[in-house]
């Protein structure tokens, strides 16, 4: 179960939901749960340093503008939760919402 998560670093409800995605990343990623990160700001590199002030340790990409076409990402900060089969079963999802699509995906109480 992977969570693509299309961000940029100076997007606030981002921001706001890092520590979210921190406890489901350390919660989880025993049990089969990852987090793949895009940043989507074109020529604002997230540092080192940024995402350890965040307390990002799941990899991180420089998002590609073919693959944010194909998606239909014009820009903007999203997230998709793919499941084992790699379909799509949620985006944008955040906070209460995020976890418990993970825990159903995941098969955990």
């Amino acid at each position: 179960v992977v969570l693509f998560d299309f961000w940029m670093p100076n997007w606030e409800p981002w921001k706001r939901e890092v520590p979210n995605l921190v406890e489901l990343y350390r919660s989880y990623g025993s049990r089969g749960f990852a987090i793949v990160g895009f940043n989507v700001a074109p020529g604002v590199p997230a540092s080192p340093e940024f995402l350890r002030a965040y307390s990002v340790t799941w990899p991180q990409l420089s998002a590609d503008s073919a693959l944010m076409k194909k998606l239909g990402i014009f820009g903007e900060a999203t997230s998709f939760l793919v499941d084992q089969n790699g379909r799509i079963v949620g985006r944008d999802l955040k906070g209460a919402e995020l976890v418990d699509a993970v825990k159903r995906t995941l098969g955990v109480q």
